[in-house]
């Protein structure tokens, strides 16, 4: 089952939840907001083979949920681990409107793709699906989808391109995102799982986050540049992490690979990601409120009274 999930009241509140009615067998959901507050979530339905986006009409839950079927279906046989199909949702700001978005990531063999679409919050209908990624490349697909969305209707996108082994990002580059940037691969060989991408409200440039799973490392890639410029360069990639202990998950087990980023009022970097397998397990913080990145456990694992035992990898 599909559960949403809210506190309100502060860190000492207790969280209530509610099952997202007519979820059979959700996998990789994604949750944005829009500007009245209402929750958007899209997942990929494994029993159906289908994508969905689904909203309530109240913040907390407790409305009416209303189920919207992404425009496009997987065709032919599911890829393998490590690749997925996966989903992420944003919100798309244009002449004073908040449009959802969703991104898939079509892993199957015939309908192989990253591909995009805008839902209309009046119409109730989809705008003409775009494939920012056909996927070409190689046979294995992508994993580790993510998206972030500006003010000026700028749209990003970053995932791991399983053949190259690396995180590629792409930009909107005309209204309603009808046409892409080329994806532009912006980190090491072998790099990607966890990938997050945000843009930095305070200087307007787009930020990564991922891990280097056979290295046990961590990264944080900050671009520069704008959205658009940073289609074809600009990106610094930094290491915050070099003991993370995830080199040991397998295919399938790096799914549960995720990283998350915030941003102080000054624009520095928060990022957040667990530590797992032949580690502690402790959820970790890091930023570059001192110029250089440092990191500290803000939540404690149990691996280290489980010696031999994989601490579950958390989402974040």
């Amino acid at each position: 089952k599909l559960k949403y999930a809210y506190r309100d009241g502060g860190a000492s509140a207790p969280w209530d939840y509610v099952l997202v009615p007519n979820t059979i067998n959700p996998q990789f959901p994604g949750l944005a907001f829009d500007d009245a507050n209402r929750p958007w979530i899209s997942y990929f339905d494994a029993s159906l083979n289908r994508f969905y986006l689904v909203t309530n009409s109240s913040t907390d839950g407790t409305g009416s949920w209303s189920m919207y079927e992404f425009p496009l279906t997987p065709s032919g046989a599911p890829a393998a681990m490590p690749a997925a199909n996966n989903t992420a949702v944003g919100m798309y700001r244009h002449s004073g409107i908040v449009d959802p978005y969703m991104v898939i990531i079509d892993s199957n063999t015939t309908s192989k793709g990253v591909k995009f679409a805008v839902f209309s919050s009046l119409s109730r209908g989809w705008n003409t699906p775009v494939v920012i990624d056909a996927l070409t490349a190689g046979a294995l697909g992508a994993a580790h989808l993510s998206t972030d969305s500006d003010s000026s209707g700028n749209m990003v996108v970053a995932y791991q391109e399983i053949n190259v082994g690396r995180v590629k990002y792409a930009v909107s580059l005309t209204a309603a995102g009808a046409t892409w940037s080329t994806p532009l691969s912006i980190s090491g060989i072998n790099q990607g799982p966890g990938a997050t991408i945000k843009i930095n409200p305070s200087t307007g440039s787009p930020v990564a986050s991922y891990y280097d799973q056979t290295n046990n490392a961590v990264f944080v890639n900050q671009c520069s540049g704008t959205p658009s410029s940073c289609k074809t360069t600009g990106w610094t990639q930094t290491q915050v992490e070099g003991a993370a202990g995830v080199s040991g998950l397998t295919a399938a087990t790096g799914q549960l690979l995720s990283t998350a980023m915030g941003f102080s009022s000054n624009g520095k970097v928060y990022a957040f990601f667990p530590r797992g397998q032949a580690n502690d397990g402790n959820l970790m913080l890091a930023n570059n409120f001192a110029g250089a990145f440092s990191s500290v456990a803000i939540a404690n694992g149990t691996n280290g009274s489980l010696p031999g035992t994989p601490a579950l990898n958390v989402g974040v």
